[in-house]
């Protein structure tokens, strides 16, 4: 083969190794579904996410609000004491308490509000809920060989969502991006949610995610789209009409 042509071949394979090597690009479904600060765009999508929240039986998890990305976490602190940590920014705190307003808007009920130890998981329960309840399993705090933290964090999740979520009411679990990965395989951005359930084989999965911009979104299309939680209590949850509005507001004000 001259000089020539094997410049010309090597040529030719660099560039299939580089297109071999090229990410595929996403479909638009994931495109949309990782978007930040994504919209409805119609009112099947608004619907669907709503009718799943309102007739209940989830798992709502949700990332920790926004924090201080600039600020990192202090080996060797103790809970409750929030100094060692990444805490909330005024945004996610802002953005906390407004999600817990369109919970209330939508007639979304809530029952267990869990939530790992640190501050930032912690204070976006209590600002959205009024109420909270700390489970240290999911904390994920490495004790062992390299990526045992996340892994002992993703088991801990895995195992609330094998808990029975009852009709008509909604889980919450505050946490962090550990837990998504481990028990998911899912990397949620601050503040978003997935709303978690059981397929048919009993494996959780999400079957809606939705940023923390888009709870104000869904308020607007309730009124945009005339979605009517009277008409949802009586196709998804006949039997407990009433119910959600129950149990949501009965709990404490935020």
């Amino acid at each position: 083969m001259t000089p020539l042509r094997l410049r010309t071949a090597l040529l030719c394979l660099a560039v299939l190794a580089a297109s071999l090597a090229a990410p595929a690009p996403a479909s638009a479904q994931e495109t949309r579904h990782h978007r930040p600060h994504a919209h409805w765009h119609s009112k099947p999508e608004a619907v669907q996410a709503l009718r799943l929240l309102r007739a209940g039986g989830n798992v709502i998890f949700f990332r920790h609000g926004k924090t201080d990305m600039l600020a990192k976490d202090q080996d060797g602190g103790a809970w409750p004491d929030c100094s060692w940590q990444r805490n909330l920014s005024p945004m996610g705190r802002a953005a906390a308490l407004e999600m817990g307003k369109a919970f209330g808007l939508l007639e979304i009920a809530v029952g267990d509000v869990l939530s790992s130890p640190y501050c930032r998981c912690m204070e976006t329960a209590q600002l959205a809920f009024g109420r909270v309840e700390a489970v240290p399993a999911l904390a994920p705090r490495a004790s062992g060989a390299p990526g045992s933290g996340m892994r002992a964090a993703g088991r801990a999740l895995r195992e609330l969502l094998a808990r029975d979520v009852p009709p008509g009411t909604n889980t919450v679990v505050v946490a962090h991006i550990f837990n998504a990965l481990g028990a998911l395989g899912r990397i949620p951005e601050e503040g978003e949610a997935f709303v978690v359930r059981r397929n048919p084989a009993g494996e959780p999965e999400v079957a809606a995610a939705i940023t923390m911009t888009q709870w104000g979104d869904l308020v607007r299309d309730l009124r945009v789209f005339g979605l009517d939680p009277e008409e949802d209590r009586r196709t998804l949850r006949p039997g407990i009409d009433g119910h959600a509005g129950q149990a949501h507001h009965a709990q404490p004000d935020r």
